[in-house]
């Protein structure tokens, strides 16, 4: 199958990226055209596609700081047609362990960069950063995460002299947040477990560091009035005959988005809604074609809606 190829088998459209926001992007365009077509009595809808999502939301970022503005926004994340206003914060961290390699046959006197990552991954790995947290459901999307770890011998991580003590080992995490001042705090908690294996092997070196080329992405909280709300459940009933469910919304509040970066600099509300979620980054990932078509539909209810009842212009 070609993974650019977009092809619909079994009702369902298939290719790399489609679940993963491709889709709902399409949704965007194919409704920008349609709403051209039909002309707006109220305001203007400004589409926008980026580059950078996965960099931190660099593409969203250099767009706000060159001065792209609104009263409302609509972020095409897959949430299989869900409206999520709580989604959490994100950013990565790296751990380097430098030890001093030896034979095995003179271990004791190596500093073994892979038990010092193991004794590392272990502390992490139990680590609470939701404790002050008092919503129960916010605990949910604060998350500090192990998404891989490499060691053996030299900056490379040579794997072929297994008789060696490893000398080198890195850790990449990443961390879900929901309130910025929480970031000091599990960096502090990050470091302490750090300073700690520094301590009790004075030969090694351990960096710890957050991204640095990137930037953070902010947590969203945006509060939708009535009229929006009352809006978003009239258009799901006549499209997909059912209520909206709207709020903070498990898995897809956890999956990242630079839409954070929207409330952050505009404070203005909005939504995080597009088609695709269920087979996200699956090596089979689809999305229903029906999914598609109501989202399509929903993106031109709401938009014109919101122009007329939000009197945004």
């Amino acid at each position: 199958m070609d993974p650019f190829g977009g092809e619909i088998i079994n009702n369902h459209i298939h290719g790399l990226g489609v679940s993963n926001m491709k889709a709902s992007m399409a949704a965007m365009l194919y409704s920008a055209k349609i709403l051209k077509q039909i002309g707006l009595v109220k305001g203007k809808i400004v589409f926008t596609s980026v580059l950078g999502e996965l960099q931190g939301g660099v593409g969203t970022q250099t767009l706000l700081d060159n001065g792209l503005e609104g009263d409302f926004f609509i972020n095409g994340e897959p949430t299989d047609l869900n409206y999520m206003t709580i989604h959490a914060g994100t950013y990565s961290f790296v751990i380097k362990i430098i030890g001093e390699t030896r034979h095995l046959s003179k271990r004791e006197e190596a500093t073994d960069a892979t038990i010092i990552m193991n004794k590392i991954l272990n502390e992490i790995s139990v680590l609470d950063i939701a404790k002050k947290i008092i919503d129960n459901e916010e605990k949910k999307l604060n998350i500090i995460h192990i998404g891989s770890v490499r060691s053996g011998l030299g900056d490379q991580f040579s794997d072929d002299r297994p008789p060696q003590v490893s000398d080198n080992a890195i850790i990449h995490g990443s961390v879900r947040f929901t309130n910025f001042d929480d970031i000091k705090i599990t960096n502090n908690k990050i470091e302490n477990i750090t300073s700690k294996y520094k301590k009790l092997y004075p030969k090694s070196n351990i960096i710890f560091n957050i991204q640095s080329n990137n930037p953070i992405m902010p947590p969203i909280k945006t509060n939708l009035t009535q009229n929006t709300i009352d809006l978003i459940n009239k258009s799901n009933i006549l499209i997909k005959n059912s209520n909206a469910i709207i709020g903070q919304i498990l898995p897809y509040s956890l999956y990242g988005t630079d839409a954070g970066h929207i409330v952050n600099k505009l404070k203005i509300p909005g939504f995080v809604m597009g088609s695709g979620g269920k087979y996200n980054t699956q090596p089979d990932e689809r999305v229903s074609l029906k999914d598609y078509i109501d989202n399509i539909k929903l993106y031109c209810l709401l938009s014109i809606g919101l122009l007329e009842q939000n009197n945004i212009h």
